[in-house]
């Protein structure tokens, strides 16, 4: 098996058996083990497995998430590095917005 360390789950057993798939033991904490006793207890899901794996695809869908607007964050400072702030008032930019239009022959 693979030992692994997490915070609060302090030692995780991954066994991989003969079809491929993962069986693993965990420790958690008691505030985990009665929020997991909670949700079974609701009926929605028929093993504490399923939860946990519920439980870890949102995980990653939330990491995917948060890495896609890590990455607009970081263009958008490439973006302010290269042009430079915007220093016009809103007004200012609406008003440069018409003459722009005015000149265009759209206004």
């Amino acid at each position: 098996g693979l030992f692994l360390l997490f915070p609060k789950v302090p030692i995780i057993h991954l066994l991989l058996n003969s079809i491929g798939c993962l069986h693993c033991s965990i420790t958690v904490t008691d505030q985990q083990e009665s929020w997991i006793q909670a949700h079974m207890e609701t009926g929605n899901y028929g093993t504490d497995s399923e939860l946990i794996r519920e439980a870890l695809r949102e995980k990653q869908l939330r990491m995917i998430e948060v890495d896609a607007l890590r990455a607009k964050l970081i263009a958008a400072e490439l973006s302010v590095e290269q042009h430079g702030w915007i220093r016009e008032s809103p007004q200012e930019m609406l008003d440069g917005f018409k003459e722009k239009a005015r000149q265009d022959g759209k206004l």
